[in-house]
C-alpha cells in the first residue's frame, strides 16, 4: 500500500500539469512550541488528514459544479490501468485533486477520499506554510522537520511532526546535493537544497 501512494503521487503531480509535479531529522535553533498560527480560515486550513472542508477517509462531494471527475491512464506490469481522480476549482483555477480511496478486497476505488493534493497557496497551516513558500521559510516554522526522497515517484519531500499525513513536496530542480539511494525513502540534509527552494505542491494522505 505505501508503494502504491507514492506511486498515486507521481500520477496526480502530471495530472496537475496537464489539468492546468525512515526519514532523518535536521536540527533547529527554534522549539517546536514556538510556533506562531495565523487566522487561516477553516475553508483553506491546512491540518491533519485534512485540507479546508476535504477530509481523508470522508465521501468525496460529487457529483458538485466545482468538482469535475477525470481518469488517468498508468502503465503497470499487468498493462494499462485507468484511474479516477477529482479536479477541485474555485474562480477556474484548480485547487485540489483528489484521489478516491483503493479497495484492497475488491479491487475497485470506492468514493472515500484517500488523497489529496493541494496546488493553491490559499491553503496554509496554523503556522501560515502553504505553496509557494520557501524551505527556509519551513524551517522557521518547523524546526522539527525532516527531508526526503523517493525513487518510487521520484519526489523530494520536506514534513513536520507537528502535523501527520501532511508532506510538503519540493522542485526537483532546487535539489543541489548528491543522492545516495540505498533504500525506498533516502534521508536529505536542508543544505542539499537551494536555500529559495519552494514548496510546489502540498500532499495529503
Amino acid at each position: 500500500m505505501k508503494i502504491k501512494k507514492l506511486i498515486i503521487l507521481g500520477l496526480l503531480t502530471v495530472a496537475a500539469g496537464s489539468c492546468k509535479h525512515a526519514t532523518g531529522k535536521q536540527a533547529g535553533t527554534v522549539e517546536t512550541d514556538a510556533i506562531q498560527t495565523t487566522s487561516t480560515t477553516e475553508d483553506y486550513l491546512i491540518k491533519e488528514s485534512s485540507a479546508g472542508q476535504f477530509t481523508i477517509g470522508q465521501q468525496i462531494p460529487f457529483p458538485a459544479d466545482n468538482i469535475q471527475k477525470k481518469y488517468l491512464t498508468r502503465t503497470t506490469e499487468e498493462g494499462e490501468t485507468e484511474e479516477p481522480v477529482y479536479v477541485v476549482t474555485e474562480n477556474e483555477q484548480e485547487i485540489l485533486l483528489i484521489t478516491p480511496e483503493y479497495d484492497y478486497e475488491t479491487e475497485v476505488f470506492n468514493n472515500k477520499i484517500g488523497e489529496i493534493i493541494i496546488l493553491s497557496d490559499k491553503f496554509k497551516t496554523t503556522a501560515g506554510i502553504g505553496v509557494n513558500f520557501t524551505i527556509e521559510e519551513f524551517v522557521e516554522k518547523y524546526p522539527d522537520f525532516h527531508i526526503w526522497y523517493t525513487y518510487v515517484s521520484g519526489m523530494y519531500v520536506i514534513e513536520t511532526g507537528s502535523i501527520n499525513n501532511v508532506q510538503f513536496l519540493l522542485d526537483e530542480n532546487d535539489f543541489t546535493g548528491k543522492l545516495e539511494i540505498s533504500d525506498e525513502i533516502t534521508t536529505l540534509k536542508l543544505s542539499d537544497f537551494n536555500p529559495n527552494a519552494k514548496i510546489i505542491q502540498i500532499r495529503i494522505i
